[in-house]
């Protein structure tokens, strides 16, 4: 997870879905998130993923660390347990914790 900038990331809970808002200052990226059936319990992606640096100019080339960002505060504020994979396409898995 990466420190270098003052960011933020925001849950919007809707039922068995919602949004996540990561925030630097006033930009501001959304992500789509739904609940799963293990190994994954969540699965999150990244709005306009195929249009990332059209779409938010001020993170170009930096999509890897701030979905990277996401998927750790994610686990921090609701998952600590569990475990996080980054997908080729860019999306998330929040796993399982392992079985004892």
């Amino acid at each position: 997870m990466q420190s270098g900038s003052q960011w933020t990331v925001t849950i919007e809970e809707h039922g068995r879905c919602g949004l996540i808002h990561y925030r630097e200052g006033e930009n501001v990226i959304s992500f789509d998130w739904e609940f799963a059936a293990g190994p994954a319990v969540v699965v999150i992606w990244p709005l306009h993923n195929e249009r990332w640096d059209e779409m938010y100019p001020w993170a170009k080339g930096r999509k890897s660390e701030i979905i990277e960002n996401v998927a750790g505060d994610v686990c921090r504020q609701k998952a600590p347990t569990c475990s996080f994979k980054i997908n080729a396409d860019m999306s998330i898995d929040i796993l399982e914790p392992p079985k004892p």
